[in-house]
């Protein structure tokens, strides 16, 4: 059984490496996105951290990126972009 897409846009395949930083900017990890559209990505981050549900990824254009997360995997995870 196929499953239902449920994005309300496409995602483009993309190999970005990106930092994940908290909200209070004491923490930073590296991440690496695998997809994303203009609302949101799929990352991957080291599986022994834990993703605050708020935080910020500083994108390779050196644009720093409000974030929440949606769902997680593993060490894959969902993020929606902020406004």
């Amino acid at each position: 059984m196929a499953m239902r897409e449920r994005r309300a846009l496409p995602r483009e395949m993309v190999h970005l490496e990106a930092t994940i930083v908290t909200v209070d900017g004491v923490v930073r990890f590296d991440g690496a996105v695998l997809n994303m559209t203009d609302t949101g990505a799929r990352v991957d981050i080291p599986p022994d951290y834990e993703l605050p549900e708020s935080f910020y990824m500083l994108m390779p254009n050196h644009r720093m990126q409000p974030c929440r997360l949606v769902w997680r995997e593993g060490k894959r995870v969902g993020i929606r972009f902020e406004s």
